[in-house]
């Protein structure tokens, strides 16, 4: 089989990115969710480490505080930077070493929520929703928390380049219906 080609799944958070990577998967399709990698990566005691080398103030007596990190990585755009060009490229070799792996499947879909160098990927798919419908779907997950520097980040959305669009802010059965038109392009009409 010749080169994987990869699908890029992005957008503002709570726009349903990991609904739809979900409705990807039930198709059949080899999926990667880039929160997850970082989850385990984290979960790693030499990244974990290393982590708390870089901020201590994120960990109480039982480890790694997920809520804390959340909010620091928010508010904080100089930690944030930090923590991404460290975490980045171990993410990015956890999913080259995943898609090595996976040669079999037509296509695989990476969820990620920011959009990487263009040669990671082949097409770039941003779910979209309208910001009421993610600032429902944060409060929901959050607790109503952060929603000042969140709402800060779904402008640079606005301006993105992409080869596909979903649009979650209607019914499931719309979103089925356009993870399944994608799919069938994906699988019959775009392979490299």
């Amino acid at each position: 089989m010749g080169k994987m080609f990869k699908v890029l799944l992005t957008g503002q958070i709570a726009s349903g990115k990991t609904t739809v990577l979900n409705q990807f998967s039930a198709l059949g399709v080899y999926t990667i969710n880039a929160d997850k990698v970082v989850k385990q990566l984290l979960s790693q005691p030499k990244n974990n480490a290393l982590l708390m080398q870089k901020a201590p103030d994120c960990f109480d007596i039982n480890g790694l505080n997920r809520e804390i990190l959340r909010k620091k990585f928010f508010s904080d755009h100089a930690f944030a930077r930090s923590f991404q060009d460290w975490i980045h490229p171990l993410v990015y070799s956890d999913i080259n070493m995943q898609l090595e792996s996976v040669r079999n499947y037509p296509y695989v879909v990476i969820e990620m929520p920011l959009v990487p160098s263009p040669e990671i990927y082949d097409r770039l798919c941003l779910v979209r929703a309208a910001d009421d419908v993610c600032c429902a779907r944060l409060r929901k997950r959050w607790k109503g928390d952060l929603f000042s520097e969140v709402k800060q980040l779904s402008t640079k959305w606005e301006n993105v380049s992409y080869d596909d669009l979903i649009t979650n802010d209607g019914s499931h059965d719309d979103l089925i219906k356009q993870v399944e038109n994608l799919h069938n392009y994906y699988q019959y009409n775009n392979i490299g």
